[in-house]
């Protein structure tokens, strides 16, 4: 397991997040730019031997180290409602 920052887990965190998935909405509830989102995206990346990484990537790979991160996985409750195709 890479040797990661708290800010770096707080992007991860963040990251499998429902509500804030996207990157602007990363960088307005961390309080940074949407370009400093990227960067740690890429350093943690590059820290895990991508050579940076997606954001979806990395979501998923959060997820799928979880317990080792002390990541908490959103409830269903947490996603946003939407109507059903035929609906």
């Amino acid at each position: 397991m890479p040797r990661l920052t708290p800010r770096e887990l707080s992007v991860l965190r963040a990251l499998v997040d429902p509500q804030l998935s996207a990157a602007k909405n990363i960088a307005f509830s961390l309080g940074i730019s949407v370009g400093m989102v990227k960067l740690y995206v890429f350093r943690i990346g590059t820290k895990l031997g991508w050579g940076g990484g997606s954001q979806r990537v990395l979501a998923l790979w959060a997820i799928a180290h979880r317990e080792q991160l002390g990541i908490e996985l959103p409830t269903a409750a947490q996603f946003p409602q939407t109507d059903s195709p035929g609906a």
